[in-house]
């Protein structure tokens, strides 16, 4: 099976090793940032991966979008996918983010992915490595989180096109509060442990699901 992973906001290819160790797959794409960013770039690998599976996370559920013009078959599994990111987090939380990220990326991201794992208490430093050995670049990292403030996908208007998904939620997400659990069939929307990066702490639950659902 081929897996196309759309990431979140600064994620990295550490934050699936878990999950991705339990699932029965061998063969999985992760595009970084800048190419999520690009709908050509990312259609481009779409159509020449042609994955038999979506994985989207977070702000990948943004970028998920992009890739509507092909009308996508193949099952989706959304991962606390964000639809409207400030009903959640202020804009001008988001842009001093941004100004921050000038003068201290490595802080700005400790942050962040410590806020990823609240209420569950983790040692991020791992995370913060991986940036270190791949780096995202600033501008790149900048215009992410415009796309944060700027687009809007609801799950709902995903559920119109395309019928083949489950939609992933963390109980005590501060990230993304759902709010289609009411919208959505029972069994397109399934709650799953309590933080934003539950592709880490929860990888068994989230593996047994996506391969019993699929």
């Amino acid at each position: 099976m081929k897996i196309l992973i759309l990431n979140g906001w600064a994620g990295n290819h550490a934050i699936w090793e878990p999950l991705l160790k339990r699932l029965s797959v061998n063969d999985v794409l992760i595009p970084n940032l800048d190419t999520q960013l690009n709908p050509l770039k990312l259609q481009a690998i779409y159509e020449e991966y042609n994955p038999d599976m979506i994985i989207c996370w977070s702000m990948g559920f943004l970028t998920l979008k992009d890739l509507y013009i092909n009308n996508i078959s193949m099952p989706v599994i959304i991962i606390n996918g964000v639809s409207s990111f400030t009903k959640q987090v202020p804009e001008l939380i988001v842009r001093r983010m941004q100004k921050k990220l000038r003068k201290n990326k490595v802080q700005v991201l400790s942050d962040f992915w410590q806020n990823q794992f609240e209420p569950v208490k983790m040692d991020c430093e791992f995370l913060i490595k991986e940036e270190e050995h791949s780096p995202i670049d600033t501008d790149i990292l900048i215009k992410g989180l415009d796309q944060l403030v700027n687009e809007v996908h609801l799950v709902e208007d995903f559920y119109q096109r395309h019928k083949n998904f489950v939609c992933l939620h963390a109980s005590q997400d501060k990230i993304y509060r759902s709010e289609v659990s009411s919208s959505l069939p029972k069994d397109h929307f399934i709650e799953v442990g309590k933080c934003h990066a539950s592709q880490w702490t929860d990888s068994q639950q989230l593996a047994y699901i996506i391969e019993d659902y699929f």
